[in-house]
């Protein structure tokens, strides 16, 4: 005569705790470690022998009035930091061309420490951007940005 089976297991206040720990946690830093790891990894590599692209950038002390040709993708970095309080903002945005130099797709991650009360990730940025004047020779180009803000930061925390 066969005997029992296994016991089923049950659970329990104390197993249904231990459950929920092994559970991962996402925070803000690794979402934000998370995306600019993925950045870094899946950034296309140029072949060694290819010659270095000519740097084309108008963008030193304003917002950049022309978008990406075909197959550029800019990484942009900023970093501020206040001389009173020691708090500070590093922003990374990646800017892709959609079908053409016309139109423009990119995202923005700031990471703040704002007071020196701890670092977190600020409100994200979903950009588009329309190229509405400007080619090649023309002396004048605009290009409007519109960006959708996703609440990812905490108004509590600063």
């Amino acid at each position: 005569m066969a005997g029992p089976g296994p016991e089923p297991r049950r659970i329990t206040p104390g197993t249904a705790k231990a459950a929920e720990n092994a559970m991962p946690q996402f925070t803000p830093r690794k979402v934000a470690c998370g995306l600019l790891a993925a950045t870094v990894l899946l950034a296309p590599f140029p072949a060694a022998a290819q010659a270095p692209p000519h740097i084309a950038d108008n963008s030193f002390l304003i917002e950049e009035a022309y978008n990406q040709e075909a197959g550029v993708v800019q990484h942009v970095s900023t970093f501020s930091r206040a001389e009173d309080d020691g708090s500070w903002e590093y922003g990374f945005t990646q800017e892709w061309p959609y079908r053409g130099i016309r139109h423009q797709l990119s995202y923005t991650v700031p990471i703040i420490d704002p007071d020196g009360r701890g670092t977190g990730v600020g409100d994200i940025l979903l950009n588009y951007r329309y190229q509405l004047a400007g080619r090649d020779d023309h002396p004048l180009f605009v290009a409007p940005r519109l960006s959708l803000v996703l609440p990812t930061g905490s108004e509590n925390a600063g």
